[in-house]
């Protein structure tokens, strides 16, 4: 009986050994599947944040084009305008020249308006030539 016990005791050492072993093959497993799984996870981590980023800069430089795209047109549109009120100035100037010039020649009708009227000489009267206009006679 003694020797069954001692048989059945190293029986179940041998098993609790060939368990143990056979648990940590299975816990090394299961680590180095979490430690592919998780490197993957970050590999397509790293692969959708860089096609994110891509993304991002595509649309930010789209929009940097634009933006210049509009702020070129804005600056013409402004030169345009600038150029048209320099014209309008200029216009403006012509104006008040024309306007003095109008003034002063009306001033200048208004003083011989009420200056004392020219005296004419009497002409002298017509005489009558035999086959000759007036007009031939000049």
């Amino acid at each position: 009986m003694e020797a069954a016990h001692k048989a059945a005791s190293d029986l179940r050492r041998e098993v609790e050994a060939e368990t143990a072993r056979r648990a940590t093959e299975v816990r090394l497993g299961a680590e180095d599947q979490a430690h592919a799984i998780l490197a993957d996870a970050e590999l397509r981590a790293a692969q959708y944040l860089e096609q994110c980023r891509m993304a991002a800069d595509a649309f930010a430089g789209e929009r940097i084009q634009r933006l210049a795209s509009l702020s070129e047109s804005l600056i013409q549109s402004a030169g345009a305008i600038h150029t048209g009120l320099t014209a309008a100035d200029a216009v403006r100037r012509q104006l008040e020249v024309l306007i003095g010039a109008l003034g002063a020649a009306a001033e200048e009708a208004a003083r011989e308006a009420s200056a004392a009227p020219i005296e004419l000489a009497p002409m002298a009267p017509a005489t009558p030539s035999t086959g000759s206009s007036p007009e031939a006679t000049r």
